[in-house]
């Protein structure tokens, strides 16, 4: 699950790693139910396979950001709502039937699953372990 977006979007000077890890930090702040936080440089630098302009990913409970990837302080608020809200938070509330519920969204929602499908036809150079759920079921709508 991944946040993507354009390199230096808003032309600001960008944000430092330390920066970035430490205005993180202090959006987030000291809610007991938060992923834990991991800041890298690059995207070569992740624990697993993203595409080049990845700039947030949840990855087995931990939310990663890319600081060449963000900018300001607003690419990172956003990457950051991304993240917690759009895929921690959907974890947290369905736990281990949010992939069900996804596809059950997806399977019964005709604009959802032209959304998804369009996804993959404008982000096919990623196809890694943590490629859209939807990825093969979706192959024959291509």
């Amino acid at each position: 699950m991944f946040s993507r977006g354009d390199k230096n979007a808003t032309g600001d000077e960008k944000l430092s790693r330390e920066e970035l890890e430490q205005y993180a930090k202090k959006l987030i702040g000291d809610s007991k139910n938060q992923p834990e936080l991991v800041v890298v440089e690059k995207v070569s630098e992740l624990p697993f396979n993203a595409p080049e302009d990845t700039n947030g990913a949840l990855h087995n409970g931990t939310m990663y950001l890319v600081a060449e990837q963000i900018a300001s302080t607003e690419d990172a608020r956003v990457a950051i709502a991304h993240e917690i809200i759009g895929h921690f938070g959907l974890r947290g509330f369905f736990g281990s039937t949010l992939d069900a519920a996804l596809l059950d969204i997806h399977e019964n929602n005709p604009l959802v699953r032209q959304y998804s499908i369009d996804w993959m036809k404008s982000n096919r150079d990623f196809h890694g372990i943590d490629a859209p759920l939807f990825s093969i079921r979706d192959q024959q709508y291509q």
